[in-house]
């Protein structure tokens, strides 16, 4: 029993840092933060047998200058 809890333990473990990263999607500074994201596009596009992407950003509020992650 105590050999199951510990890997189940380590399977939830492994998934909350695989995902982490992904919490910072969708978002930009938070619901009372000065700028909020709209929306997003993305154009997907093949060259050379390659896959590209192009994503745009479009923004509300605040008129400061701030950076993007990608």
């Amino acid at each position: 029993m105590r050999r199951l809890f510990a890997g189940l333990a380590a399977i939830v473990a492994a998934s909350l840092a695989y995902a982490q990263p992904a919490a910072a999607c969708a978002g930009l500074i938070g619901p009372n933060g000065a700028v909020n994201l709209l929306r997003t596009t993305t154009f997907a596009g093949y060259h050379d047998g390659e896959e590209h992407y192009v994503t745009s950003f479009q923004f509300a509020g605040g008129s400061g200058q701030f950076g993007s992650l990608i």
